[in-house]
């Protein structure tokens, strides 16, 4: 999926932000991303969150996140999502 162009010892990792429910096919491109070996880090913004595509993108509980809004991204006030 993504093209061979990291060192060889890298972590490869992409970050995806949603801000609700997709209108795409989550679980096949978050299976496409974690089968090519991807740390993948899911960024839930606002209050309509759809917590079940969230948790199918991120590769784990520790690379899932909430945010209360586009606001608080580059604040402080980020929270690791409190469902761990």
């Amino acid at each position: 999926m993504i093209e061979e162009a990291a060192r060889f010892s890298a972590a490869r990792a992409v970050i995806v932000m949603t801000d609700g429910y997709s209108t795409d096919v989550v679980d096949q491109h978050a299976a496409a991303l974690h089968q090519d070996e991807m740390i993948v880090f899911a960024v839930g913004i606002g209050s309509n969150i759809n917590e079940t595509e969230l948790a199918m993108i991120a590769s784990s509980n520790d690379t899932k996140f909430t945010v209360a809004d586009y606001d608080t991204i580059n604040g402080e006030s980020s929270n690791r999502d409190s469902s761990q």
